[in-house]
């Protein structure tokens, strides 16, 4: 393999030295774990995009007595594009002459933990500004396509200070915004996530303190007086966590939740291409390139497992 000018090194050299700062970072860590539980996973993708003909709601169990019913999938197909996720570094002849690898650890180090998340990062994106789902609606609509009529599946709920909630009145939010995602039914009015016991709720940094004993304490305060939190003492069988994240920020005045464990979720995860680095050689800059990239998308799924809560 030829040896670059002025560096007395080979590409794949200086390739290998920047993968043994990456991979090892990069292999440590990754998407949290409630993230496969809200975003489907879609491994298979392996061309531009993907059209989905199957994400309309399956029918109940019904009786029969000759022939089992059979119901077509609906009409609706829904296509999400791969996208292309990228960053890169460059290192300059006279860096790599002098092998000056260890000036670039911190940067290679970090490159690796964006490269970890980028699937994270989109999800959040959707979450406060959903693009369009299967049925032509963002994931927060009023007007979902139901049959012959809508469902809706943003509220409103009314608590002392909107961009300061107390426990009490977030545990009564998510309990209200749950009550909604149990209570959506398919086209012959059947339930469809009656079955759902796992919630994630997603609220505003701002809301933390309140959302650790909400979802957390055994005993909140409401007003002057204190009452069993009847999300933690049990009883109802639910599980209910939270995620307090900075991308959520501009929800001064909102919280959603996520119903999990379906075998569907409310968003999908399009996986075309797993990161992966390549080294360049730009000999007119005089300087090598290292690049990570990626490719895929996380866009809005089933709709009936989430629920936007606007505080007023």
């Amino acid at each position: 393999m030829p040896v670059l000018k002025e560096t007395g090194l080979e590409l794949a050299t200086i390739g290998r030295a920047f993968d043994a700062r990456f991979f090892p970072r990069f292999n440590t860590g990754g998407l949290p774990p409630w993230f496969p539980m809200v975003c489907w996973p879609n491994l298979e993708s392996d061309q531009a995009d993907e059209t989905y003909a199957w994400l309309g709601v399956a029918p109940a169990m019904l009786r029969f007595s000759r022939e089992i019913p059979i119901t077509k999938p609906g009409s609706e197909k829904f296509t999400i594009v791969n996208e292309n996720f990228g960053i890169g570094i460059e290192a300059t002849y006279e860096h790599l002459r002098r092998q000056k690898f260890g000036m670039f650890d911190g940067l290679v180090a970090q490159m690796a933990g964006r490269a970890q998340i980028w699937p994270l990062r989109e999800f959040y994106a959707e979450l406060v500004g959903s693009s369009l789902g299967y049925d032509g609606k963002a994931l927060f609509a009023s007007d979902h396509p139901v049959g012959t009529g809508t469902s809706s599946n943003t509220i409103n709920f009314n608590v002392g200070t909107t961009t300061d909630p107390t426990a009490s009145e977030l545990v009564g939010a998510a309990t209200e915004a749950i009550r909604v995602i149990r209570s959506q039914v398919d086209e012959s009015g059947e339930p469809i996530a009656e079955a759902v016991t796992q919630f994630k709720v997603f609220v505003p940094p701002t809301f933390m303190r309140a959302a650790m004993e909400a979802f957390g304490a055994p005993v909140i305060a409401s007003g002057s007086t204190a009452i069993s939190n009847v999300l933690v003492m049990g009883g109802t069988g639910l599980q209910i966590t939270f995620e307090a994240s900075p991308r959520l920020s501009a929800w001064t005045t909102k919280l959603a939740v996520l119903g999990m464990g379906l075998g569907v979720a409310p968003f999908i995860y399009q996986q075309e291409k797993p990161v992966g680095t390549a080294i360049i050689d730009d000999e007119i800059h005089r300087r090598v390139l290292y690049t990570v990239d990626a490719a895929g998308a996380v866009k809005p799924g089933y709709w009936q497992l989430a629920c936007l809560v606007t505080l007023t």
